[in-house]
Order: C-alpha cells, then structure tokens, then sequence
C-alpha cells in the first residue's frame, strides 16, 4: 500500500512541475524598456571589489541592460571597538 501511494505521488509531482514549466513566461514592465541591474559595495579602494564591480558592468552590458554601481564617496576608516 505505501508504495503505491510514493508512485501516485510521484506521479503527480512529475505531472505537477510539467504543467509548470509548460506554460509561457509573461513579460513584465513596458514593451522594449531596458532591465535595470545594480551592485553595491561596501568600500572603496577595495581591489577586489572593483574588479567586481567592473566584470558585473561587462556581464551587464553583454546582454544589452543598464547598469547601476553605487560605493561610498571616500574609503571608510576602522572604527577602534572600545
């Protein structure tokens, strides 16, 4: 009895992802508006980061999108915990 209700379940599982993958996406926001993507960081100066922020803008750019790179104006200090 237990394996015939694991096969109908996975049965309709099966059906259920079918029917979902199935149907067409809609389109979502206006006709030919470009996606907006945006990144940011932490700090500034961080060679890690820009090199981040810098394949992030080429991946973006590939696929015709704007990007949008926000960072802090000047490099934060370290506060000292007390």
């Amino acid at each position: 009895m237990r394996k015939i209700i694991a096969v109908i379940m996975s049965v309709l599982l099966v059906a259920s992802m079918l029917a979902a993958c199935s149907q067409p996406t809609r389109q979502t926001g206006g006709g030919g508006a470009k996606k907006k993507y945006a990144i940011i960081v932490k700090s500034t100066g961080n060679p890690f980061n820009e090199k981040q922020i810098e394949g992030f803008r080429e991946a973006i750019e590939e696929l015709g999108e704007e990007v949008i790179a926000k960072h802090p104006i000047s490099p934060r200090r370290k506060r000292r915990s007390r």
